[in-house]
C-alpha cells in the first residue's frame, strides 16, 4: 500500500511482483484450506457444507491470472531477458 502512497514506479517489475503476491496468497490459502479439511475429514466434501466451497475456490486461484507457470516466465523474462528468435 505504501507504494500506492507514494505513486511508486515499479516499471516493467510491475506484474511480476504483483503475481508472486497473488501466488503467495493462493498458495497460503491452500495450505490454510487443505488443514482445515484434514480437520473436519470427509464431512467437508459434502456441498452442504462451507469447506467444499472454498477448497473449489481456493483451488481456482491456482489457475486465475496469472498461474505459476506464466509467473515463472514474467520473472525469466525480467532476469533473463525475452526470447528473440533469430
Amino acid at each position: 500500500m505504501r507504494d500506492l502512497d507514494d505513486d511508486a514506479d515499479r516499471g516493467a517489475l510491475w506484474m511480476p511482483q504483483l503475481s508472486a503476491v497473488k501466488n503467495a496468497c493462493v498458495e497460503a490459502t491452500m495450505h490454510a484450506v487443505d488443514q482445515a479439511m484434514r480437520s473436519v475429514g470427509g464431512r467437508s466434501y459434502y456441498t452442504s457444507n462451507e469447506l467444499s466451497r472454498l477448497y473449489r475456490d481456493a483451488v481456482a486461484g491456482l489457475f486465475q491470472p496469472t498461474d505459476q507457470e506464466s509467473l515463472h516466465a514474467a520473472w525469466a523474462n525480467v532476469v533473463l531477458g525475452p526470447i528473440t528468435k533469430g
